[in-house]
């Protein structure tokens, strides 16, 4: 399972040291340039298992710069860029863009695949309690 996540989610966890959770739950944890950069600014190092990637240029993430901060635009767009199973966002606003553009993919191709699905920092708690963890 691919996973996008913005900066909040991912500093959350670090912070609290629980931040080996993503990469037991999810396959690949992918962040875009922008959280990357924002997480350095708080933090010594990504984690090993936090794999950095640019999102292509594209109207859409401008579109989504004018509206939301960078590294959600990016998490976003990302996240629609390669299909990703999953994108992580706490933010209330980033949240409801990410669904406003799953449901317009969604109705202009009538297929799952093109969309991503949103979920919350605090969503991982009950993903948690369904999912076993991976071993690393």
């Amino acid at each position: 399972m691919i996973v996008v996540s913005d900066t909040t989610a991912l500093t959350t966890l670090m912070k609290c040291g629980l931040e080996q959770l993503l990469p037991a739950l999810y396959s690949e944890v992918l962040v875009p340039q922008a959280v990357a950069r924002e997480l350095l600014d708080f933090h010594a190092a990504l984690p090993a298992w936090c794999i950095v990637r640019e999102t292509a240029d594209s109207q859409l993430l401008d579109d989504l710069r004018a509206t939301i901060d960078p590294g959600e635009a990016e998490a976003i767009a990302l996240a629609l860029e390669l299909h990703a199973d999953l994108v992580l966002l706490d933010d209330k606003k980033g949240r409801r863009q990410a669904d406003r553009l799953r449901g317009s993919a969604r109705r202009a191709r009538r297929r799952q695949t093109c969309g991503t699905h949103c979920l919350a920092g605090r969503d991982l708690r009950h993903t948690r309690k369904q999912r076993p963890l991976r071993r690393i």
